[in-house]
């Protein structure tokens, strides 16, 4: 049996709801984040599949609900497995910024490990993408580190793509 609520929209509720131009913005800012992905990942593909020795897809997905706020993410390369995987995981969260995610697993946590002077090392779970967490992880068989960056990247994709080529040639570098 529903329990007895009384639900009621306030009147800014009401203007919310009849505002067409905000979800016409939104869509226009996601059309266009997802563009800057795809040259994002025209750029970076080739990078990681030279590192992990075979070619690599890569994925774009969106959700509404990270940390109250919409958010789109470009993994290099698509999850398929992660026995050993070397992931740079690129997310826009709305009133956050950029993150840009360097996920070592198995035979790649060495390596991401060496970001670590760099980037701001994440302990927390491995794939939970709240940066300002810093919960110790217990599991050794990952190292994950992330770069924070301005909004205004994404008018600059160039740089955005630069620095994650500066990431990724450390990561290659032999030891």
């Amino acid at each position: 049996m529903p329990k007895d609520t009384k639900i009621l929209l306030s009147q800014q509720h009401y203007v919310d709801l009849l505002n067409k131009e905000f979800f016409k913005r939104k869509l226009e800012i996601e059309q266009l984040v997802f563009e800057v992905f795809g040259n994002i990942s025209v750029a970076i593909k080739p990078l990681i599949s030279e590192i992990v020795g075979h070619p690599i897809e890569s994925k774009i997905s969106k959700g509404e609900r990270f940390l109250d706020s919409p958010y789109y993410v470009l993994d290099i390369p698509k999850i398929q497995t992660i026995e050993n995987l070397l992931l740079c995981r690129i997310v826009v969260s709305w009133g956050r910024g950029i993150m840009i995610y360097i996920i070592g697993i198995g035979s790649y946590k060495n390596q991401v490990k060496k970001l670590e002077k760099i980037m701001l090392s994440c302990y927390n779970s491995l794939w939970e993408m709240d940066y300002e967490k810093q919960e110790k992880c217990i599991d050794d068989d990952y190292w994950k580190v992330v770069g924070l960056e301005p909004f205004v990247l994404l008018n600059e994709p160039e740089l955005l793509i630069q620095k994650i080529k500066n990431y990724l040639s450390v990561i290659s570098q032999s030891e």
